[in-house]
């Protein structure tokens, strides 16, 4: 009887830990009061050039979240590319209009299907 209440409770125990990491939330078709927690992000620096670094920016905002490897693990078309990162953004990534661009260019030109 020990080990079975053991065992349920760890069971629980693991549920609740898997969805408090996991996000837990609604689903993403699904709408949800809870508003996503933003986070305060450096100026970006540009490049030599004048123009936004796609690469730098993508380093510094996907990284904040998740690894870039998960981030680039597939490739995408560049339409592709925009959804992902319109989704990202749909979940609190703070990029600006143009910041947007380049992160989406850059990821379309490096890691095109």
């Amino acid at each position: 009887m020990k080990n079975r209440l053991f065992v349920i409770l760890f069971i629980f125990v693991l549920i609740a830990l898997l969805t408090t990491q996991c996000g837990g939330g609604a689903a993403p078709d699904q709408k949800s009061s809870k508003k996503p927690d933003l986070q305060v992000v450096a100026p970006t620096s540009a490049a030599a050039d004048g123009s936004l670094d796609g690469k730098t920016l993508t380093e510094d905002r996907c990284s904040a979240c998740h690894s870039l490897r998960k981030a680039v693990s597939r490739p995408f078309t560049p339409d592709d590319w925009k959804i992902v990162v319109d989704n990202m953004i749909g979940r609190g990534a703070n990029l600006s209009d143009a910041e947007r661009t380049a992160v989406t260019d850059y990821l379309a030109k490096t890691y095109a299907k």
